[in-house]
């Protein structure tokens, strides 16, 4: 019983998070979580641990928080997506020249485009990562995908401010269409270089961010 009231209480704060219901220095504490979902304190330590333990939430005082999206994070985030998207970009083309499916990444592709074309910064958001999700998959190695979901998780607050930009929506998409195409094609090289070439473009957008 428990273990069930833990997903379902973790499962709602990632989707309030998520939504922008829970923002960075507002501090969650055990007993009003406990209060708001009606579940006593237990199932509301594990699913807050949880949530600390992918990045989602850090220790505040006196209970968990949001943590704030800063420079230094930014950057630090395209180190890490540097040396785990582009393996598993490369992976992914690899597979798809062998034996593994497309019609995911077609769908996803196509659900990104219609939000961006809707602006609806949420879909979008929704229809990327999903898009992400389904290379990891393709790519075959589970550490590696596991690794990327937590840098992902990270930056699950900041994600639908940026995508409300309808410009830096056209680059995304301009970069998942080329990494769909590369790995339609079974081009590992091009996968490899969509991936090298959004990473540089969104370091460049962090460049203007202010410290």
């Amino acid at each position: 019983m428990a273990g069930r009231a833990s997903d379902r209480v973790y499962a709602q704060l990632r989707q309030a998070i998520d939504q922008g219901m829970i923002v960075p220095g507002q501090r969650l504490l055990e007993v009003e979580v406990a209060e708001r979902f009606a579940v006593s304190r237990t199932p509301v330590r594990e699913a807050l641990i949880r949530l600390a333990r992918e990045g989602v939430l850090e220790k505040a005082e006196r209970g968990f928080g949001v943590p704030h999206d800063d420079r230094r994070t930014f950057f630090e985030r395209i180190d890490a997506r540097r040396l785990l998207d582009v393996e598993i970009a490369r992976l992914a083309a690899l597979a798809t020249a062998q034996t593994a499916p497309r019609d995911t990444l077609e769908a996803e592709l196509a659900a990104a485009e219609a939000a961006h074309a809707d602006d609806e910064p949420q879909a979008f958001a929704q229809a990327h990562y999903a898009l992400r999700d389904a290379v990891r998959v393709l790519a075959g190695n589970r550490l590696l995908a596991r690794c990327a979901e937590l840098v992902d998780d990270s930056f699950r607050v900041g994600r639908e401010r940026l995508y409300a930009v309808e410009a830096y929506r056209d680059l995304t998409l301009k970069a998942d269409r080329q990494l769909v195409e590369a790995i339609r094609s079974g081009d590992a090289d091009a996968a490899v270089s969509a991936t090298h070439l959004f990473l540089d473009a969104i370091e460049q957008v962090g460049q203007r961010r202010p410290d």
